[in-house]
Parts: structure tokens; sequence; C-alpha cells
């Protein structure tokens, strides 16, 4: 099976793209806002992070670069055992935290 995680991020106004609408639609929840798709998203159900969401942090990044935004997005994955990761995104770097202090269930 694997360990498995979900995910969300913070709300931005840096729109979506259509190449990472078409990438990642059948994973991925999407906002609206007036008409057009923008952050936050977050994971339709729990996913292998390296399996089928692999990439999708490195794509959030090519989003921000491609619209000359110096936003920073936080995405939190939350994993299976409740385990909290947070990555700070932006156009120029990737930065994972994990959240020591989370709740982790028995």
């Amino acid at each position: 099976m694997g360990y498995r995680s979900t995910f969300v991020t913070t709300d931005t106004a840096v729109p979506i793209p259509p190449w990472f609408y078409a990438r990642w639609s059948p994973q991925v929840h999407f906002a609206e806002y007036e008409g057009k798709r923008t952050f936050p998203i977050s994971s339709r159900l729990e996913y292998k992070r390296h399996g089928l969401l692999s990439g999708i942090e490195e794509d959030i990044q090519k989003v921000l670069a491609e619209a000359n935004s110096d936003s920073t997005i936080l995405l939190v994955w939350m994993g299976e055992d409740g385990a909290l990761t947070q990555v700070a995104i932006t156009a120029k770097a990737i930065v994972p935290h994990a959240l020591k202090d989370s709740l982790v269930l028995p």
C-alpha cells in the first residue's frame, strides 16, 4: 500500500495556468474566484506523495515563476498517521519543515 498523504495550500491570488490544471485536475481540488481557477488547492483523496502527487511542489514553483510572483505558498502534507509537514514554496525555493509538535494519534 505505501504511506499516503493529503495536502492543502494557502490562498493566493496567483492564477492556475491551463497546463497545471490539465496535469493535476484528476487528483486536486481547485478554488475558483471570479471565473478563474486559483489557489488554494487540495488533494481529492489520500495519495502516495511520491507516487501520483510526485512533482506537484515543483509544478507549484513553476506556476509562481511563470507569474513572476513573489508570493510564498505554504503546502501542508498530512500523512495517514497524522504527521504534518509544511512546505514553503516560492519561485526560487522549496523548503520542507516537519512540524514536530503536531498531534499524532495512537
